[in-house]
């Protein structure tokens, strides 16, 4: 006979979404030994985390956490009729009532439906991808391909699901316009395309808008950057050995000049240097660090360097050997390396540094003689015991 019957229909589509292939209307799924799947693209498939329990409130923009992007919104549609979708459902496909039409007797009438996006839209909503081509006024939704979807259910546990769509007969502000979902009409929602059933055909249940969470987030492909023909990586300059850097959202570059070959690093410029980390003393004994750490200390002026469990000091001399320093109390950047001395003393252990000045400003915790040698020892300051030049 022509056309499928409802048995092969109901197989096909119950061992597909079990994952296997229709080979005999003889067997279950579970005899089926080829397996099959649902093909879908990563151009449509939901990239970013959607909130459980999300306000509806038309037209704000909700995420899944604080500080993360959007990625549902609350929003009106108008349902508008399917052309070829009205017959009586009294008649089924063999002639009888409840098999292959409805489970009821009802008048004839239209038993598809489409949502399409209001024609304000765009005006109402904050939904940065709007006018995209896809977020439009008056778009019919699944006319996008799936580029617009809707948030189906399963994306919450609340006993009142949030995303369960809302039908209604007229003005949806009006509560007593509600088409429920157990609604004696048995309507069901494609919340992938967009497409409304009602299999029991009402004159007085004819629905005309609905509101429901669109999906606003970022696809699969733009967080991967790949896959079902989107944008790919563009990779230039690639050679062995050599450091990575991004470009833009689709371009990397290989740098020549920052070169690892897995035991040193090598960075060549001839027109920068290396900036280290820079934080402050409090910054700075903060961290957690390992001997051979080092930093730019911004309060003293000064790298440091990690040694057995203590911050030292990197000094060089006018010569670039290494020396006791000089320390001034009338130059601004001396007092405030005798400031970090005085209060971090017993960071500096062995450390030897000569007070030239204490400054007119007054002296600083121990360094109160000027001329004089402070040794540290043991995370103490002391004067040198010989007599002020």
């Amino acid at each position: 006979m022509a056309g499928k019957t409802n048995l092969t229909a109901t197989l096909f589509s119950q061992k597909k979404l079990l994952g296997r292939a229709h080979t005999s209307n003889l067997k279950s799924d579970a005899q089926e030994a080829i397996p099959s799947n649902i093909q879908v693209s990563s151009q449509t498939i939901f990239g970013e985390s959607i909130p459980e329990n999300p306000a509806q409130t038309l037209y704000l923009l909700q995420s899944a956490s604080i500080g993360a992007n959007a990625t549902v919104e609350y929003v009106d549609f108008i349902v508008q009729p399917i052309g070829g979708t009205s017959y009586d459902a009294n008649t089924g496909s063999f002639g009888t009532v409840g098999f292959g039409g409805g489970d009821e007797e009802t008048g004839a009438g239209t038993h598809g439906y489409k949502l399409v996006m209001t024609g304000n839209y765009q005006a109402l909503s904050s939904n940065s991808s709007k006018g995209n081509g896809y977020y439009d006024n008056d778009k019919v939704v699944y006319e996008t391909l799936g580029k617009v979807q809707l948030v189906p259910p399963n994306f919450s546990n609340q006993g009142a699901n949030p995303y369960f769509l809302k039908l209604y007969k007229g003005d949806p502000t009006d509560a007593t316009n509600e088409i429920t979902s157990l609604d004696e009409t048995d309507w069901q929602i494609d919340y992938y395309s967009g497409i409304i059933f009602l299999q029991d055909y009402r004159a007085d249940r004819v629905p005309t808008h609905a509101r429901g969470f669109l999906y606003v987030g970022k696809m699969t492909v733009d967080v991967t950057g790949s896959g079902g023909g989107g944008s790919s990586l563009t990779f230039n300059n690639a050679a062995d050995n050599r450091i990575l850097t991004g470009v833009n959202a689709t371009t990397i570059n290989g740098e020549a000049n920052l070169t690892f070959d897995g035991n040193t690093l090598e960075v060549a410029s001839t027109t920068g240097g290396v900036l280290f980390p820079r934080m402050t003393n409090t910054q700075r004994n903060a961290t957690s660090p390992a001997n051979g750490t080092m930093i730019y200390n911004t309060s003293t002026g000064k790298f440091n360097f990690y040694e057995n469990g203590n911050w030292v000091a990197l000094e060089v001399s006018q010569s670039n050997a290494f020396s006791i320093i000089n320390l001034d109390g009338n130059v601004s950047g001396d007092r405030t390396t005798l400031t970090d001395y005085s209060n971090n003393a017993n960071t500096y252990s062995g450390r030897v540094i000569y007070v030239s000045n204490t400054g007119s400003a007054g002296s600083i915790g121990p360094f109160i003689q000027a001329n004089k040698y402070y040794f540290n020892e043991n995370g103490e300051w002391f004067s040198s015991p010989f007599a002020s030049g």
